[in-house]
């Protein structure tokens, strides 16, 4: 009885760990499982799933094929099985490192590659495997045939290995990856973690890879949402676009769902849009038919609502308010910028007295669209337009009057300081300071509401009371 009892229990533990050796878990990505794979190579009850990552740019960027096996596997071991059953699948290395990987994308059967500066030195495969001269020489190869795909590098670039070797071990229950990695920086350099990968079907059951329809493009002025079908088992697209009167396709994106959004468009231009899907080992469909549009016409209208306040001897304060206005630019020639200003006022100083001048403002739009000029002028004070105020032979001036910012105060004579006081009509004392003789002073009275005060200046042997007008 305790024999049975221990045997049954032997069985369910290797049950359990039979059934622990199956893919279970979701890929790296965290989008791909073990139900997307379509072509399992080989038997056995251990599973593991490869993904090579090319990062060439053609797309689709991630291939998955499912492996299983009994007993222990290396990664070289299970790229030949991959191979045998496989006829579209190529690879290059020694056994213990990997240099290359490629696909017959068209599936003509005949598959090799040749050397980049020598094109007569042409590897051919055998039984998917193509061996190079040895010591790491991985480099510099090309497909013959330009419709396939193949990439390798040692010195250029190097494929990433799970395993970090050929002759690791493949575990089961696991996602086995090989991503190749640029020095040069142009190549897209996406790993099995934040790759879109696309599953490979069999060879015998190629499926037909058909274009997109049903274009529809939401336009502005400076983009376009384009939107399409896609019936293919995969999303994977190449979207090509252009303005219309140019003769080629000068702009393309690969995209991986059915939805692109064109940014940077010039307003007012028309566009061209075409679209093949890539599908499976990356064989493309035809060109989806053409979607033409045109984008919408954009105005920056000139901002209207600009004044001039305080003006002085030498100073005047410009405003540019204006409905959603983010910033403006101010010239006193429209060639020469002054300033760039986020703020509804700015203060243009070291003014020449008694002189006219006619600023030019411009509203400055998103993506820095310019409004026209528009344009204000106004006249700098001299002494006629200023209150000369005199007594006990010490005078003052008191500029600009009527005013609604700030209101300037020179005192001329031989005390050193006054005093001064701000009240409204009802003799309430809003406003209190003090300056000091021979120096222009100037006293902020924007926060003031509108009307009529009275501003006294005073110390133990003057005074004096004038009125002040803001508006």
């Amino acid at each position: 009885m305790r024999k049975l009892f221990l045997c049954s229990i032997l069985a369910l533990i290797v049950s359990i760990c039979s059934f622990s050796q199956t893919l279970t878990t979701t890929a790296p990505n965290g989008v791909f499982t073990r139900d997307s794979i379509q072509f399992w190579v080989g038997t056995g009850s251990k599973e593991t799933a490869l993904v090579l990552v090319f990062n060439d740019s053609k797309g689709p960027n991630a291939l998955v094929w499912g492996y299983r096996w009994n007993g222990s596997k290396t990664y070289w071991q299970m790229f030949a099985d991959i191979a045998s059953e496989d006829p579209r699948f190529f690879y290059m290395g020694d056994g213990s490192t990997i240099g290359g990987f490629g696909i017959d994308v068209n599936s003509s059967g005949n598959y090799s590659v040749y050397r980049s500066d020598d094109p007569s030195e042409v590897l051919i495969s055998s039984n998917g495997l193509l061996t190079g001269t040895g010591n790491y020489d991985y480099d510099d190869w090309i497909a013959s045939d330009i419709n396939d795909r193949w990439v390798s590098g040692w010195g250029n670039g190097f494929w990433l290995l799970s395993s970090m070797s050929a002759s690791g071990q493949v575990s089961a229950n696991n996602w086995a990856g090989a991503s190749f990695m640029s020095f040069s920086g142009s190549a897209l350099n996406e790993d099995i973690t934040n790759s879109n990968y696309t599953a490979v079907f069999p060879p015998n059951n190629i499926v037909l890879c058909e274009k997109p329809v049903n274009l529809i493009s939401n336009v502005s002025y400076n983009s376009a949402l384009v939107t399409w079908t896609n019936n293919n088992p995969t999303k994977d697209c190449i979207l090509y676009y252009k303005i219309s009167s140019q003769q080629t396709y000068t702009n393309s994106i690969l995209i991986n769902n059915d939805t692109c959004n064109l940014l940077q468009l010039l307003p007012q231009t028309e566009y061209d849009v075409t679209i093949r899907s890539l599908c499976s080992l990356g064989d493309t469909s035809d060109y989806s038919d053409t979607l033409s549009f045109q984008t919408l016409n954009y105005t920056c209208s000139m901002p209207l609502n600009i004044s001039v306040d305080s003006i002085t001897l030498n100073s005047a304060i410009i405003s540019c308010i204006d409905t959603n206005l983010t910033s403006w630019e101010l010239s006193l020639d429209t060639n020469n910028v002054i300033i760039n200003s986020t703020s509804p006022q700015y203060s243009l100083d070291s003014l020449n007295p008694q002189t006219e001048y006619t600023v030019f403002i411009r509203k400055v739009c998103e993506n820095t669209y310019y409004s026209d000029w528009n344009s204000i002028t106004f006249t700098t004070l001299n002494n006629s337009n200023l209150n000369v105020l005199s007594k006990d032979n010490i005078s003052f001036l008191l500029y600009p009057n009527p005013t609604n910012s700030y209101v300037y105060l020179l005192i001329e004579g031989k005390n050193k300081y006054f005093n001064v006081e701000i009240n409204n009509i009802n003799a309430k004392k809003i406003l209190t300071t003090t300056i000091y003789s021979n120096i222009e002073s100037k006293i902020d009275i924007s926060h003031l509401p509108k009307g009529i005060y009275f501003i006294r200046v005073f110390n133990n042997e003057f005074s004096k009371v004038e009125k002040l007008i803001i508006r």
